[in-house]
């Protein structure tokens, strides 16, 4: 039987969360893995037969993962998905961490890259800030870098799957239809009117099931789509990656619950000072759920 070991590179030290993993989890490793970076994710899911790199974190160097990766005897990536391609999810403001573990050895011809459905960015409401030209740089670059490699991309969209024996990953919130809910959001995390559209809410999220076992990798979905999202969870989530958006800012009360979790795993924390309070909030919810 696997288990969750490690969150952050740490080994877990807790007697009763280490308890909790060992009942939940069969088949099947979560790596929570600290890249060096102070935000963003990079999660390694190590299934029977494939492992499965979700994310890059900011500044993820291909030293710092290879180091994570060959201490846990892991010589290849069969699959890279990317949830949205903002910076500290595909390894830097040009994708470079993204671009640097495809030309590494843990890549070959048979990795297959996962990337989010498209959005009409024409119809995004973009200030000075650039947020769309950012966007299709990041995307270009990983484009760019596949076809140099030639690997295989495929777009996934809302219900597509991969199976590997006893575990199927579900993608969802990547669809034009629920995209429509998205596009005149000019609201920050915190409910604040602003001057773009909220790429956030646009984050391809991930369902692993494994047995009766169900985990939810949430990319930075925010208020809109976690809202969207509630209605379409079907499954008692496990284990549940909160969205640093969401664990720092406001989140929808109904998907709290809605997906609430026996673990909660909290990343990127540490660049976030800005918290005034909402994780308490978060907490009280979570506690007081079903």
């Amino acid at each position: 039987m696997s288990y969750v070991s490690k969150i952050n590179g740490y080994d877990i030290k807790d007697r009763e969360s280490r308890e909790i993993l060992n009942t939940l989890v069969s088949n099947v490793k979560y790596h929570f893995i600290k890249t060096g970076s102070n935000y963003g994710d990079c999660i390694l899911l190590e299934l029977e037969n494939k492992n499965y790199l979700v994310d890059l974190s900011r500044n993820t160097t291909i030293n710092n993962l290879s180091d994570y990766l060959s201490n846990n005897n892991i010589s290849k990536i069969h699959g890279i998905i990317i949830s949205h391609y903002h910076s500290d999810h595909t390894g830097g403001e040009s994708a470079e961490g993204f671009i640097n573990l495809l030309n590494s050895n843990y890549v070959d011809t048979n990795t297959v890259v996962y990337l989010p459905t498209d959005p009409d960015y024409t119809r995004f409401t973009d200030d000075d800030t650039n947020v769309v030209s950012r966007i299709e740089t990041i995307r270009t670059n990983i484009l760019n870098a596949c076809s140099n490699k030639g690997l295989t991309v495929r777009h996934m969209t809302t219900d597509d799957t991969i199976t590997d024996d006893n575990t199927t990953l579900r993608f969802l919130n990547s669809d034009l239809t629920t995209f429509e809910n998205y596009y005149d959001v000019l609201v920050d995390s915190n409910n604040n009117v602003t001057t773009h559209t909220n790429y956030n809410n646009f984050s391809m999220v991930v369902q692993v099931e494994n047995l009766n076992n169900t985990i939810l990798l949430t990319g930075d979905i925010e208020l809109a789509s976690q809202s969207q999202l509630e209605k379409v969870l079907k499954r008692k989530i496990n284990i549940k990656k909160i969205e640093h958006h969401g664990v720092n800012h406001l989140s929808d009360p109904n998907y709290l619950k809605k997906s609430n979790a026996e673990i909660n795993v909290v990343m990127n924390t540490v660049a976030f000072n800005d918290n005034s309070g909402k994780y308490e909030s978060i907490s009280y919810i979570l506690k007081n759920g079903d």
